[in-house]
């Protein structure tokens, strides 16, 4: 009788009749508590049904009569898992994993139930089990690799999603998570192309907006101008997408494009204070003062604490010289607030300045004197080349020329080479400034290229030509401040070595390749290690000067020379006894200028060495510094 009532409620299952189907096993279960089959297919149908408790109901008695049933404690944990039962569900997996230790599945489920309450670090623990078992499992790998991304281990991440893409390179899961691995790297090309390797079978929105965000972070603005694009044209309403197109023109210098999309996203949104905030400044790049300040006003109205909105507006008043009052009660709150805000004090500054030229004649000593200390503080957190230029005026109203000067080329520099303005600047406080003044700061711009450096990597092409001999390597160069500099040849010169260089000494490793070396090349090392350290410019402090062209020469009393260019301050030649170091090329390095081509000869010693950098970097990671 439990066989045909059994039948008949699979019947009604197949007939979709699933009330009737359920009737008939409840009927097989009065005829038979202990049916398994009714158990196994009322436990089913509920879960089907969504009503988890009762499908958990059914499964506990299915066990009772099958405890060693792997598919009813997989059950059981999903519709555990359903109700939010996690601890309970671990169990249930757990005693699966107790009948058969190798169900994967198993393994994979508790490592889910760990990731949805947030275990992230027990999750892996269960995706490596899996791993130790079918160590090619691809969705394992995926899972693996997105684990460990979210626990921060990114080269484990890296490594395991690498896998699935060399095994199943079109699986668009790993390439989206390998792309988020290399974007948190700051391997934005990798990213890029792992992410552009997904629009090709899909344009999912978010990818399209990471797309114009990165190549906008790369200054490609044509290409983020394009995804960004895309994006818009599947959510045309998406004002975080528009925000970010918007600074992308404000970036690529189209600032009639940035307006549109400033002013249709104000439309969108009228409280959006950070909207008008970025109309306020395209309109002023584009000089229309009256529409940059009834902007930036809006953003202040809309959000009274928009510091932002106050330093510009507050710094626009500053710089026309108008509405001074209203300036200062801006720019004094913000620096309140912010009192470490680098910009904020150039505005501040620069307001103090324009009131100093207004005011009386015997207070502007003292006006100009608080403009400059305030200026000062801004420059010191922000290193701007309008801040330097600020607070050169300063110091020209002071009548401190020869800090005016170091400030104008400094603001010169960090511009690129490229203001005529601050050039004129540059010449008219050199021409009140005495030859001893220009020397002076000559050499302190000089060093500042080598203080302003934090760390840096390059490596250099070097030929060194002796007699008839010559010999090739290649050196890489390695700098961290304070801690010093390291040269590793790999090359022929002398193969497999390291020399450490800090505090004026030069160290080997091994140490006994020192004595190995020829003398010349010994001496140069020797040398540059003095470079290298402040001892080297104090020298010349006190040497002797003179003008040859467009160089400043100094001689100092042990035998050295130095020569500067006067119109970059950049290091020329170095001359000590026979031995010549010239500079023939140098790369701009964010603020600073490294050597990109040298050149080193002495006739005595009858060798030279022409060095040629590859390239510059801040990675100067699993460097081996000694301690």
């Amino acid at each position: 009788m439990t066989q045909y009532t059994d039948f008949i409620g699979n019947f009604y299952l197949v007939a979709n009749s699933t009330e009737n189907a359920k009737k008939y096993w409840d009927k097989a279960l009065e005829l038979d508590p202990q049916n398994e089959a009714a158990l196994y297919s009322l436990a089913a149908q509920y879960f089907s049904n969504n009503d988890f408790a009762m499908s958990e109901k059914y499964w506990r008695r299915f066990l009772e009569q099958e405890p060693e049933s792997i598919a009813g404690y997989m059950q059981l944990g999903l519709a555990l898992e359903r109700q939010n039962k996690n601890d309970a569900a671990i169990k249930a997996y757990d005693e699966l994993l107790k009948i058969r230790s190798d169900t994967g599945e198993a393994y994979v489920a508790k490592a889910r139930v760990y990731e949805t309450t947030g275990r992230m670090d027990l999750a892996v623990s269960e995706y490596e089990k899996v791993l130790a078992i079918f160590p090619d499992n691809i969705y394992v790998l995926i899972y693996l690799g997105r684990a460990y991304y979210l626990i921060g281990d990114m080269q484990k991440s890296q490594d395991a999603l690498l896998k699935v893409r060399q095994s199943v390179p079109d699986d668009l899961n790993a390439a989206y998570w390998l792309g988020a691995v290399y974007e948190r790297l700051g391997q934005i090309d990798q990213a890029i192309e792992e992410f552009e390797f997904i629009t090709k079978s899909e344009e999912n929105l978010m990818i399209l907006a990471k797309l114009g965000y990165f190549y906008a972070a790369k200054r490609n603005f044509s290409q983020a101008e394009k995804y960004f694009l895309k994006a818009l044209n599947k959510d045309p309403l998406n004002g975080e997408i528009m925000f970010f197109l918007a600074l992308t023109y404000m970036d690529d210098g189209k600032f009639d494009k940035a307006i549109q999309y400033f002013s249709k996203l104000t439309e969108i949104n009228p409280q959006a204070s950070d909207a008008f905030f970025f109309l306020g400044n395209a309109y002023d790049k584009k000089g229309d003062f009256a529409n940059a300040e009834k902007n930036l006003l809006k953003a202040i109205e809309l959000n009274p604490e928009h510091l932002r909105a106050m330093n510009y507006l507050g710094y626009l008043y500053a710089d026309k010289n108008i509405n001074l009052e209203k300036a200062t009660e801006m720019l004094e709150k913000i620096v309140m607030r912010e009192p470490q805000n680098g910009a904020f004090l150039d505005s501040l500054g620069w307001l103090y300045y324009r009131l100093a030229q207004r005011a009386p004649l015997a207070q502007r000593t003292i006006r100009f004197e608080l403009a400059q200390r305030v200026l000062l503080a801004g420059v010191n957190l922000t290193r701007d080349p309008i801040g330097y230029e600020h607070l050169g005026d300063a110091y020209t109203a002071l009548n401190n020329h020869s800090e005016a000067w170091v400030l104008y080329y400094l603001s010169y520099e960090a511009s690129g080479g490229s203001n005529k303005e601050v050039e004129k600047k540059i010449a008219q406080a050199q021409a009140q400034m005495t030859q001893a003044e220009l020397f002076s700061k000559l050499l302190y711009i000089s060093q500042s290229h080598f203080l302003k450096l934090v760390l840096f990597r390059g490596g250099y092409d070097v030929k060194a030509q002796s007699g008839i001999f010559s010999r090739k390597t290649y050196i890489s160069v390695s700098f961290i401040k304070d801690r010093g500099v390291l040269l590793e040849f790999p090359g022929y010169l002398f193969a497999d070595t390291k020399i450490y260089i800090k505090e004026g000494r030069a160290i080997f490793e091994p140490k006994a390749v020192r004595n190995q070396i020829e003398p010349q090349i010994l001496e140069l090392i020797d040398q540059a290690a003095v470079i290298f350290t402040g001892a080297f410019y104090s020298k010349f402090e006190n040497a002797q000067t003179s003008v040859q062209g467009n160089d400043a020469v100094y001689n100092a009393s042990d035998g050295s020379t130095l020569i500067i260019d006067m119109k970059t301050a950049l290091i020329k030649k170095i001359i000590k006894d026979d031995m010549t170091i010239e500079i023939l090329g140098n790369k701009r390095f964010f603020t600073s200028r490294l050597p990109s081509k040298i050149k080193i000869t002495s006739k005595k010693l009858g060798f030279s060495v022409i060095a040629e950098s590859q390239n510059f970097s801040v990675s100067v990671e699993n460097i081996p510094f000694p301690n």
